[in-house]
């Protein structure tokens, strides 16, 4: 199974106690996008995640400050600054599933520059969870 989901991928923050009841810019931003995500998720009749996931692939918006000619060179490439792989991650997984705890392998992960936001999601149709 292949999902492509058009969204800009957002981290999961370091939440603190005072995000209970005085929400950071920064946490607004990611419920916001775990809610869209789920939501596109249930579009493309994806309830939850297999437990072994084949590959991940968190697709970066590039700045818009960036060139034209910049923009073609970096398409693609590893994206090597922030956010780190490990919260954007994180970030799907809390997105998608309310429950993780039986996910147990993904394969490839990576992330890269492109000139919309998405994330791209692969995996064998004969995994059980």
């Amino acid at each position: 199974m292949r999902y492509n989901f058009h969204i800009d991928p957002c981290p999961a923050p370091r939440m603190v106690n005072s995000d209970r009841w005085k929400q950071r810019p920064i946490v607004s931003k990611y419920f916001g996008f775990r809610n869209e995500l789920r939501c596109l998720a249930n579009i493309q009749g994806l309830r939850e995640l297999p437990g072994k996931i084949d590959m991940i692939v968190f697709c970066i918006t590039m700045p818009s400050s960036w060139s034209k000619k910049k923009k073609e060179l970096m398409k693609g490439t590893p994206h090597m600054v922030r956010p780190d792989l490990d919260n954007l991650l994180k970030g799907l997984i809390d997105g998608i599933c309310p429950e993780d705890n039986y996910i147990h392998s993904i394969g490839q992960l990576s992330k890269i520059w492109a000139m919309a936001g998405s994330i791209e999601l692969r995996y064998k149709s004969v995994n059980i969870k």
